[in-house]
């Protein structure tokens, strides 16, 4: 019992331990990559980062499986995930996300009727079940009544409580990368990588093609209200 001591911390004390901890976890515009795995309550996985997870639930072959960069409090992933990595530090974690905070509720305005003549104009014949494309906005058709298909536009996942395995690997403090991973979500969907080199307080970005000089201040603003870059050039790549 003689080596036996007691530490016995003020308020003050306290406050500077929750803090530390605080101060550990990601902020608001912190740069990481996660990985993810995505199922129902039941266990069911639809969505994952690791190839390894993806083979064992029998997703996609083909599938890209890969480690997610993002900022967080950019929409880059769902809102539920954004705002639990703000809880977090490196390793990992689970989390329960509501349809609110996940694949949102079900709409009802999201359900649509549409004439027949629309799909034998593009040669498609409709059946329950099938996966159809309009305007880019994804719909599965629900029946065909008639001359009428009902198609619905909801996320298959709306109104589904989901459950998230995350790991945070690291933070991603290299501000090249940090520039070509802003530049890549806001040019979504095109599959470009841009090239990044910094000259002091400039970065040069060098694309595949000539960017529109109408693109170039929305796009540089969306990196430098983020990054600690004062401004971008844009170039096309010789």
């Amino acid at each position: 019992m003689d080596n036996l001591r007691f530490i016995i911390l003020d308020e003050t004390s306290q406050s500077f331990i929750n803090c530390t901890k605080a101060c550990l976890f990601m902020k608001q515009n912190d740069f990481v990559e996660i990985d993810f795995t995505g199922k129902l309550p039941n266990g069911t996985v639809f969505d994952t980062t690791m190839e390894s997870v993806a083979k064992t639930a029998g997703l996609n072959p083909k599938g890209t499986y890969k480690p997610v960069k993002l900022c967080i409090g950019k929409g880059h992933v769902l809102l539920g995930i954004d705002e639990a990595l703000l809880e977090h530090n490196e390793g990992a974690f689970s989390i329960t996300l509501t349809p609110e905070k996940a694949f949102g509720k079900k709409n009802v305005k999201m359900v649509r009727l549409i004439p027949l003549s629309e799909f034998k104009e593009h040669n498609v014949n409709p059946v329950p079940g099938m996966t159809v494309d309009f305007d880019g906005k994804p719909g599965v058709i629900m029946r065909r009544t008639g001359g009428r298909v009902m198609v619905n536009f909801n996320h298959p996942l709306a109104g589904k409580e989901v459950v998230y395995d995350i790991t945070i690997n690291k933070k991603i403090e290299n501000v090249g990368e940090q520039i070509q991973l802003m530049l890549e979500h806001a040019m979504k969907p095109l599959p470009v990588v841009p090239e990044v080199t910094i000259n002091k307080d400039t970065a040069v970005v060098t694309l595949p093609f000539e960017l529109p000089e109408t693109m170039h201040e929305g796009l540089s603003k969306i990196v430098t209200d983020t990054v600690k870059i004062k401004s971008i050039v844009f170039k096309k790549k010789e």
